[in-house]
């Protein structure tokens, strides 16, 4: 099993801002600590 980072390919319009896709690249699932401390 891999320890890198996953790679999201998320696709968007060419004008979606780089602020947005950057946003975009980060995977919150209910199952990650992180998003269960946001909810």
């Amino acid at each position: 099993m891999s320890t890198a980072e996953p790679i999201l390919l998320t696709p968007g319009p060419l004008t979606t801002s780089a602020r947005t896709r950057q946003a975009m690249m980060v995977d919150w699932g209910s199952w990650d600590d992180r998003f269960n401390q946001l909810t």
